[in-house]
């Protein structure tokens, strides 16, 4: 592969640079929303406790412990006329003013004061009463992600049962009326945008409605919490929103319920509240500019630190990459006058006209022509697959250890097209198929007869059926694309050790998406060669059809390679025979073979019965198994749920993927 030098160290110096205000900006604009609400608690609300809680001698209720915040409505109203309520949870960050506009944009990036900002405010939905409330209150709240849990991102925690019997209660208040504690009946994971639950109903007009509403959120709850809905209770849900589309948020929803033990002290403290809200509404300003000021200090001081480091780290791993093998990932430059996702459509397109033209050829000379794919053994393919092993291949092989920035010439598009055509061989097997049928034909039969009555002999005719064998000869020409893989054209050109480890590190699940952006689609669709633990611990634990499908996994992504045994390659057969010699039970290396083994030794099963470790078998028309046992050339593995585990020739590796065609066989040998 040629290469040729590109600066680009002033490029990568400006990008590091890009980022380092970029994170600065963003660093202070995080500082300067949380500030901003720091600022909006402590100026207009004051929390309260009931030193009496604990000392009465008669019972007291559980939110009688309960810190309550108590807020001067009037001077936030002063602040923004869009202020609705205050809503806030005991010990978590959740404790902000409630807005609400004639729609649900304005606040995804308003913050309170108006300022632009991606934290936004805490809002009410558009079309909810908040002077008597519906029966269904919705409020809006970012999840921010990153690390912050500002907003509504501690929402999150009530994914643990264990948050939530420590934070069961909600304060949600209004400008009309101090409604108190909430009490949080259901927790959902919700995704806005399924049918299953309607979180924007409002108002019911029945109460059977309204419970069946309650009934629906409850099942959809991630935990029981065993509180009770009575009829007529209003119901806020507060959802944290996690983009401007506010997909599949959280949803917490409650029910008001009464508590009067500290109402006294309250009065009493928003009295004070509202005082000292006053003043402070004064002074807001001339904080927010001091703040201002002490965030431009605090930006030289936050760029020296570990933002510094990250963008470094960041400028290596670039470097790393471009002047590495994965540069042909990045071909898309200025400097090179090919890209990697055009050699590819080009060559590509150059190889389909060949097979074009052989196929063409045999048609016009009589034949029956079949193409197949890959190892046609029985899996089934209709296409090249091997663009990542010839690739990778190439680019390791032409590192040739200059720091220089990946470049694609047209040198090297002749030597990959050259490489390209010799790992996909077109060849043609020419074969025979006799084809005996059955015919039944009319036969007439003459004969002599005595007529008694004549006294003489007579000829008579007779029509008979008889049934006769026709032999009928069928010209077939299978065009056969290898698709060799990487390991077998090693003995051709041979890497050391650590570019082996490299080439296969290029191949590997985890680069999927980079091959999919050069136009490469690697694998089947359906096809998965990446960690499926999750759905192999949903199989039935302690069985040893289990034990198999887990076994199998670990083999997931293994190259294919006919006669491959599991060393470094496999093959479908050697996949079966691997896995199973785990449990004791002894297989040929033969697709065919272990078919008939299951057959004489009355181990098939229908496929209704089908389980987790069975074995299913496929025939092929491929005139390469015509005289195996039943035409079988392919096998796989049962994992459940209608899928299996294989080392499929198509996907070039050992794939999980639904069982495809019709299996001739589903057996379950010795398990």
């Amino acid at each position: 592969m040629s290469r040729r030098p590109v600066l680009i160290v002033v490029i990568l110096l400006a990008v590091a640079a890009c980022c380092v205000i970029y994170f600065a900006v963003e660093w202070a604009a995080a500082d300067a929303e949380v500030h901003e609400y720091e600022q909006i608690q402590s100026s207009y609300s004051e929390v309260v406790y009931d030193e009496s809680a604990g000392e009465l001698d008669t019972p007291v209720s559980e939110t009688d412990s309960l810190p309550y915040t108590l807020v001067d409505f009037d001077a936030l109203l002063d602040q923004n006329p869009d202020t609705v309520g205050w809503i806030a949870i005991p010990d978590t960050l959740i404790n902000y003013p409630v807005v609400q506009t004639t729609n649900n944009s304005k606040y995804l990036n308003t913050s309170f004061s108006g300022a632009q900002s991606g934290a936004g405010a805490v809002f009410a939905d558009a079309k909810n009463d908040m002077r008597k409330l519906n029966q269904n209150t919705v409020l809006y709240g970012h999840n921010m992600g990153s690390g912050r849990t500002d907003m509504f991102g501690t929402l999150l925690y009530y994914n643990d049962a264990e948050h939530y019997a420590g934070h069961r209660y909600i304060q949600f208040d209004t400008i009309y009326e101090q409604h108190g504690w909430w009490k949080i009946f259901a927790v959902i994971n919700h995704d806005i945008r399924s049918q299953d639950f309607d979180y924007l109903r409002l108002d019911f007009e029945s109460t059977d409605e309204f419970m069946e509403w309650i009934a629906a959120a409850q099942a959809l709850s991630l935990y029981e919490t065993d509180v009770e809905i009575q009829e007529g209770k209003e119901t806020p849900i507060y959802h944290a929103a996690e983009d401007a589309s506010m997909a599949a948020p959280k949803a917490v929803a409650s029910k008001k319920i009464r508590s009067e033990a500290v109402t006294a002290a309250r009065k009493s403290a928003q009295r004070g509240a509202k005082n000292a809200g006053k003043a402070a509404a004064k002074g807001a300003k001339a904080v927010g500019k001091a703040a201002g000021s002490s965030l431009k200090a605090l930006v030289p001081a936050m760029i020296a630190a570990w933002p510094v480091f990250l963008i470094l780290l960041i400028l290596v791993i670039i470097l790393v990459i471009s002047l590495s093998p994965m540069g042909m990932f990045f071909t898309d430059n200025e400097d090179s006058p090919n890209k990697a996702s055009e050699i590819v459509a080009q060559i590509e397109r150059e190889w389909l006209d060949e097979l074009a033209a052989t196929r063409k050829q045999y048609e016009g000379q009589g034949y029956v022509v079949n193409v197949y794919y890959g190892i046609n053994i029985g899996d089934d393919s209709s296409r090249v697959n091997n663009w990542k092993d010839c690739l990778s291949l190439y680019a390791v092989m032409s590192a040739d250890g200059e720091q220089t920035m990946l470049v694609l010439t047209d040198e090297d598009t002749a030597e990959i097209r050259d490489l390209f055509f010799k790992m996909n061989p077109i060849s043609v097997e020419i074969w025979t198929e006799t084809v005996e049928t059955e015919v039944e034909k009319e036969v007439e039969k003459t004969e002599w007869v005595w007529n008694a009555s004549k006294k003489k002999f007579e000829q008579v005719t007779t029509t008979e059926i008889v049934t006769e064998t026709e032999t009928e000869s069928i010209e077939h020409a299978d065009i056969e694309v290898l698709n060799r893989r990487l390991p077998e054209m090693l003995g051709e050109y041979p890497l050391s050790d650590e570019e082996q480890k490299y080439a296969t590190f290029l191949m590997s699940a985890e680069n999927e998406p980079l091959w999919n952006q050069i136009g490469i689609m690697t694998l089947q669709d359906g096809s998965f060669a990446g960690d499926i633990s999750d759905i192999i611990r949903d199989l039935p634990p302690g069985t040893i059809g289990t034990a198999v499908a887990e076994e199998a996994a670990k083999y997931l992504g293994m190259p294919y390679v006919l006669g491959g045994t599991g060393n470094g390659t496999i093959d479908c057969s050697g996949l079966t025979q691997a896995v199973y010699a785990k449990f004791g039970i002894s297989l040929p290396h033969s697709a065919a073979e272990q078919a008939r083994i299951c057959v004489e030794g009355g181990k098939i099963v229908d496929p209704s019965a089908a389980q987790p470790g069975d074995l299913v078998f496929y025939t092929s028309t491929s005139g390469r198994v015509a005289d195996r046992f039943m035409k079988i050339g392919h096998v796989g593995i049962v994992v459940g749920n209608g899928m299996m585990i294989d080392a499929s020739s198509s996907n070039g590796c050992v794939v999980y993927r639904k069982i495809y065609g019709s299996p001739i066989y589903w057996a379950r040998p010795g398990i």
